[in-house]
């Protein structure tokens, strides 16, 4: 009887989430596509929405799938403190802005209950340390501020002073981070989940699994192209890993790769997907929205970054086959790439005019609504990959269900970003990192990498990015650095903060998909193949021809130099030239690979000479001062 009862309530509630997804998702294709929605109200509805949404599918405690008397509390909560703000917030955005403290006992109630939810919403939605981090800045915000030390010091405020702030000004919960959430995410979300409705997904895997898969590390290799694939319209390293890992990490373990090492390569190759255009992660529309340019202008600068770090990758994963002599799978056991686009090609088509416009300056809602609805239209071209109604709405579902850790990391994340620019703890901290970095550009980077690694371990990207981001990236502009590039370098860091052990979420999710592999390994490994990853970012800040900034002759040295570098450090990474090579050859490797790397002409002519000897020795088999018996890299 209870079985019954339960599947019942299960249904119910599953059958409501699916309206209720569906609403939001033709509102929102409305309001990008057709109307000019105001902003505060389309914030008010989407995290209104998405809120009640993460309350019913992701349970406070995991096992207990069914709504518990508890969250039938939190969701009448949510549904009180939204519906509030989104009924009075026009009175009490003039009144913020006037400095008329006209704020009722019900606004600070109001507060207090949105604030309960946000982070409880984060815990359940993206684990504990973006809640505990999000409830911190609010305890220093409000009493502890008068009793820390130095540059941490304030006044402190009153509940009167925050409630109104934090709830209807522009710097918190419904700030710019929920509003690109609400205004660019959830469109490319959806189109996203469209495009796997069609099967795009397997279409990918199959088109990367017949190019790369005769060669030689063929699955690696397959498991680094699909990632990148998949990366264009996912955006999410988890999604990827999971969408992909499930095919390759099997096969490449069967081809001889180490269970730690495939699931490695399938945890960096998924990662880069949050930094392939044209989907990128939820931050990169934060981003574009925080520095004041175009989505299409971050998809230009970001795409040579990502080609490299999966250039690195493929390399590692190419030298690693040749060190242990793998081979390729047969020509005629493997998918046919033609015979494939041929037959599902057009799938391409949507994807292609995405990228286009983008790249032409379009308004990114008109162009992912108008791209939705050709795919939609395509789709139907053959029986298998029509988007019918059931599957649009399912589709649907999925996409507001997926947009509940960005729309809560998002508004936790305005809370913490509220908090600091209130008490002016952002201003502080970026004369400090002046002054703790005597003035050095390259300690700076340094300090900023480190920090956003560190939270990268625990938080989302999007809210690693926001917080880092607010107060650093005005400490590197005032050393020299272009506001663009700085903020693109705390995003990447905050991105592979996923494969950064010792907490690679990313890496652990990939171990979980083959029994015997160790989540710690498979992080080590993951950080060693995703190195790249970590020394791109410091380049393209001294050198922006990386960004494909510059005149074109200056781009092509600095891609050549590249992409030469990147041979010797995956050669240094596993130990493989064109032979095996011992410690001294490693450090020749990594030599040439830094002095190719560094953004000075004169250094980039001295690696190439040193490469060119490198690979002449290497084809006339005279390495012997470098040759090991051992690999070190599996």
């Amino acid at each position: 009887m209870a079985e019954n009862v339960y599947r019942k309530k299960t249904k119910i509630f599953s059958g409501i989430v699916m309206v209720v997804s569906v609403a939001l998702c033709l509102f929102q294709m409305y309001a990008g596509g057709i109307s000019n929605i105001s902003s505060m109200t389309l914030r008010t509805i989407h995290w209104t929405v998405i809120s009640a949404v993460a309350i019913v599918s992701y349970p406070a405690v995991k096992g207990k799938e069914t709504m518990r008397w508890y969250d039938y509390i939190l969701l009448a909560a949510s549904l009180f403190a939204t519906i509030y703000v989104a009924v009075v917030w026009p009175t009490r955005t003039i009144q913020v802005s006037t400095n008329a403290p006209l704020f009722s006992t019900l606004d600070k109630v109001a507060f207090l209950v949105m604030t309960l939810v946000i982070l409880e919403i984060a815990r359940r939605t993206t684990g504990l340390a973006l809640t505990v981090t999000a409830a911190i800045a609010l305890i220093y915000l409000m009493f502890l501020g008068p009793y820390m030390p130095g540059i941490f010091r304030h006044r402190g405020y009153s509940l009167s002073r925050v409630a109104p702030f934090l709830l209807f000004s522009s710097e918190g919960v419904y700030g710019s981070a929920l509003g690109t959430s609400a205004s660019f995410i959830m469109l490319f979300v959806l189109f996203g989940d469209m495009l796997e409705a069609a099967g795009a997904g397997k279409f990918f895997i199959d088109i990367a699994y017949g190019i790369a898969g005769r060669f030689r590390g063929g699955p690696a290799k397959t498991a680094v192209v699909s990632s990148a694939l998949m990366g264009c319209v996912s955006g999410s390293s988890i999604a990827n890993v999971v969408t992909t890992g499930t095919f390759t990490i099997p096969l490449m373990v069967s081809s001889g790769y180490k269970k730690n090492s495939a699931c490695a390569i399938e945890a960096v190759a998924s990662t880069g997907g949050m930094i392939m255009p044209p989907m990128m992660g939820a931050a990169a529309f934060i981003l574009a929205e925080y520095v004041g340019v175009s989505y299409g202008e971050v998809c230009w600068a970001a795409i040579l970054p990502a080609v490299l770090y999966y250039l690195g990758l493929f390399l590692c994963a190419d030298k690693e086959a040749a060190a242990n002599g793998l081979v390729g799978q047969k020509k005629e056991d493997l998918p046919k790439p033609l015979a494939i686009l041929k037959q599902k090609g057009y799938l391409l088509l949507p994807l292609v005019i995405l990228i286009y416009c983008l790249v032409r300056s379009f308004s990114p809602q008109k162009t992912v609504f108008w791209t939705i609805l050709i795919l939609i239209a395509i789709s139907y071209l053959r029986k298998e990959s029509r988007i019918t109604p059931r599957k649009a709405c399912e589709a649907m579902k999925s996409a507001v269900k997926g947009m509940a850790p960005v729309a809560a990391a998002c508004a936790a994340a305005g809370l913490i970003v509220g908090a600091i620019n209130l008490t002016g703890v952002g201003v502080n901290f970026t004369s400090s990192i002046t002054r703790l970095s005597g003035g050095s550009p390259f300690v700076a980077l340094l300090m900023t990498a480190i920090a956003a690694l560190i939270l990268g371990m625990g938080l989302p990207p999007v809210a690693v990015y926001i917080v880092v981001s607010t107060v650093v990236a005005p400490a590197l502009t005032q050393m020299g650095f272009s506001l663009f590039a700085s903020h693109l370098f705390v995003f990447y860091f905050g991105i592979i903060g996923t494969i950064t052990p010792p907490v690679a979420l990313t890496a652990y999710a990939a171990a979980g998909l083959i029994e015997g592999a160790s989540a710690f390994k498979v992080g080590v490994r993951a950080f060693l193949y995703g190195i790249v990853a970590f020394i791109v970012p410091f380049v393209f800040m001294y050198d922006e021809a990386f960004l494909l900034s510059g005149t074109p002759g200056h781009v092509i040295l600095a891609v050549v130099t590249a992409i030469l570098a990147l041979d010797f450090i995956s050669a240094m990474l596993i130990g493989y030239f064109t032979t095996r090579i011992n410690w001294f050859g490693r450090i020749v490797c990594l030599l040439v690979g830094i002095l190719l790397f560094l953004p000075n002409t004169y250094t980039s002519l001295v690696g190439i000479v040193l490469a060119g000897v490198m690979f002449f020795l290497g084809k006339k088999k005279r390495l012997t001062i470098f040759e090991a018996k051992e690999v070190g890299g599996n």
